[in-house]
């Protein structure tokens, strides 16, 4: 019993598609007394996409048994499977329809692969220009094992849209390519070498470090934020963190403020690393002036202060970052962070009880943050710890 395709799509590129569209005023639409009978094309497709939606979320039902929650899973695919055939009926060029029909018709019959490879083939003609549509063919094809045909697919929805790149690549890596032919693949830029460090484990990112520097160092692309992130957070977990250093300083100064404040914190993490925290401190604070509204910056400069023994100006340095982190509607898990790493600030200064403080907070916002869970145990009255 299969429960592969359409879930992974779902989470991934086929969801994608699916939130582009206002399927729910559509169905609205579409409830009025007869009008489903003749409806046209684009009430179809965004019912039949309702209808995966129905189907996933069954499948993730944990109160139902499992074939019982699978049972529900596919009767909504032959469902939503009858509606997109119907809208294409009605109107044949939509490759988003055609693609997810392709998925959906090999998910509930793998055994008829030459019909789901002519939809992909058409809706690849209909679309090749719609990244989504390329990317989502080109996981069906990996999925059918059609891998090096997957691969110029996926390509071809990155060249279109570099946003893909990190999807891509974990896609790829997870299906077994080595990180050289996902790269020679991929269009060369700041976004593909981003993703790749996602095709390396931990023993293989020295590789990843050369690549980079040699992208950069010979300025065959131009670095972005996230390509200098993933470079300094790469090279500090393999303990190359004095490398990094060497390179970060070499690189700058960039025009851009913006990269030039990454580039200084990631330089000034490396130092820290290198165990220097003085000189750390001191980049870290050119950092967050190049950029006092990022609270990545004034998170960072506040750890940084804490590991340079500057208690005062890690505590500003954290409330900063949380009053950055509430005006943007952050996540709760990040704000809760600040809150634990504030909780940590306390106990380093044997500040027991606002440390205690902290914690909970963190855990009142996030209940799942698990440090702060266990060092508010540790801390509680009648603890014996």
């Amino acid at each position: 019993m299969r429960y592969l395709v359409i879930p992974a799509v779902g989470v991934g590129l086929l969801l994608h598609a699916i939130v582009g569209i206002d399927v729910w005023r559509v169905a609205k639409e579409a409830a009025r007394p007869g009008h489903f009978v003749e409806a046209p094309s684009r009430v179809l497709t965004a019912h039949a996409r309702i209808d995966l939606q129905l189907g996933l979320a069954g499948l993730a039902d944990r109160s139902r048994p499992a074939p019982e929650r699978f049972e529900v899973y596919q009767a909504q695919l032959r469902r939503g499977r009858d509606l997109l055939i119907r809208s294409l009926d009605v109107n044949p060029a939509q490759p988003d329809a055609l693609a997810t029909l392709a998925t959906i018709g090999y998910e509930l019959d793998p055994t008829d692969a030459a019909t789901t490879l002519a939809r992909v083939e058409t809706a690849a003609m209909l679309a090749p220009r719609v990244p989504r549509v390329q990317a989502q063919l080109g996981e069906l094809l990996l999925r059918m094992g059609h891998a090096d045909t997957a691969l110029t697919y996926l390509a071809r929805g990155v060249e279109l849209d570099p946003s893909l790149s990190d999807r891509v690549v974990r896609l790829a890596s997870a299906h077994g390519f080595a990180a050289e032919k996902i790269r020679d693949a991929l269009p060369r830029g700041a976004p593909t070498l981003t993703a790749l460090r996602h095709a390396f484990d931990a023993d293989g990112l020295d590789r990843y470090l050369t690549w980079v520097e040699v992208a950069i160092g010979e300025e065959t692309i131009t670095p972005s934020r996230e390509l200098l992130l993933a470079y300094g957070r790469s090279g500090v977990q393999i303990g190359q963190a004095p490398r990094v250093a060497k390179r970060l300083e070499a690189w700058g100064p960039y025009e851009d403020t913006g990269l030039e404040a990454i580039r200084l914190m990631q330089f000034a993490r490396a130092t820290l690393h290198s165990g220097d925290p003085q000189t750390a401190l001191a980049l870290a604070r050119t950092s967050q002036s190049m950029d006092v509204e990022s609270d990545q910056l004034a998170v960072f400069l506040g750890d940084t202060a804490r590991a340079a023994s500057q208690p005062d100006l890690a505590l500003r340095s954290y409330r900063h970052g949380l009053m950055l982190l509430a005006r943007r509607n952050a996540q709760p898990r990040a704000r809760a962070y600040v809150y634990r790493r504030i909780g940590e600030l306390h106990e380093d200064l044997y500040q027991l009880d606002l440390a205690y403080d902290a914690y909970a907070k963190a855990l009142q916002i996030f209940p799942e943050e698990p440090f702060a869970r266990a060092r508010m145990k540790a801390l509680s009255p009648g603890d014996g710890s």
